[in-house]
């Protein structure tokens, strides 16, 4: 453990700050929570379909 400590604290002086890219999932964005949430007042309310697709067609989605 201290080993690892000592790395990244070596690596913050050469990198000058911490030395990897801080970010947040988008997943949790307010705009995509709202987005989200507005989806599903509209599939409780009949308004929309349920999307159906294979995990095929997912994993060619992901790929993208």
């Amino acid at each position: 453990m201290s080993a690892a400590t000592n790395v990244f604290y070596k690596q913050v002086v050469r990198y000058g700050g911490i030395p990897f890219e801080l970010r947040v999932d988008p997943f949790y964005s307010d705009e995509n929570q709202a987005h989200l949430q507005e989806t599903i007042e509209k599939y409780e309310a009949g308004k929309s379909k349920p999307v159906v697709k294979t995990m095929e067609e997912l994993e060619e989605l992901a790929d993208e």
